[in-house]
């Protein structure tokens, strides 16, 4: 038996005060929050910097899986722009890019549904932390411990590359592609995704 703790990111929802635009900013947010350990840390794409980072604290982390993360997340200037000025208008692509091309209606829908108002006038601070942060493998190789790195095989938003390179960062990290989903897994093939959660826990 297992407890799911999930907190919410700062400026994400109504009362959570100011998001952050630096992973480091969001991980000290988090590490305020979270019960004692031992923990596994699950984070897809932003949260999964803010997972890598995480580990760089005293906080009894067992292990790390990332959705959809890379060892590097640069953000195209033009859609840094759009977020910057009009916000609401960058989440038109980023949830275009966010799913492969063959995703269902209801999957589209369950993406959309899921982003809050807050979260939408966070999204320039978001992206400006996906794209000045580095230092994901360098975390990854000091923890250590056991990671589980997920990519989906059509992910349109964080090269297959780059999440080879997270995972190569550490021998204890393991790469796994998920064949047809994009950049949110966890949406596109659900029961993959809990299985592989499953397993690396129950191993742990």
């Amino acid at each position: 038996e297992f407890t799911v703790f999930t907190p919410d990111l700062p400026g994400h929802v109504a009362g959570s005060g100011a998001s952050h635009d630096t992973v480091a900013g969001y991980a000290d947010a988090i590490a305020d929050s979270l019960p004692e350990g031992p923990i596994i840390l699950v984070g897809h794409s932003l949260g999964g910097l803010i997972s890598c980072e995480l580990t760089a604290r005293d906080l009894g982390i067992d292990g790390i899986i990332t959705l959809g993360t890379g060892a590097a997340m640069t953000v195209n200037e033009e859609l840094l722009t759009t977020a910057r000025n009009t916000p609401v208008y960058a989440m038109a692509p980023i949830r275009k890019w966010s799913l492969h091309r063959d995703a269902a209606e209801d999957q589209r829908a369950q993406l959309e549904n899921s982003t809050s108002h807050e979260a939408v006038e966070a999204v320039f601070d978001d992206l400006t932390a996906c794209t000045t942060y580095f230092d994901a493998p360098a975390r990854l190789a000091t923890f250590g411990g056991p990671a589980l790195i997920v990519i989906g095989d059509q992910d349109r938003m964080v090269p297959r590359e780059q999440a080879e390179k997270l995972a190569a960062a550490s021998p204890t990290a393991r790469l796994v592609i998920i064949e047809n989903s994009g950049h949110t897994p966890q949406i596109t093939q659900p029961d993959t995704v809990v299985s592989l959660i499953t397993n690396f826990v129950t191993a742990e």
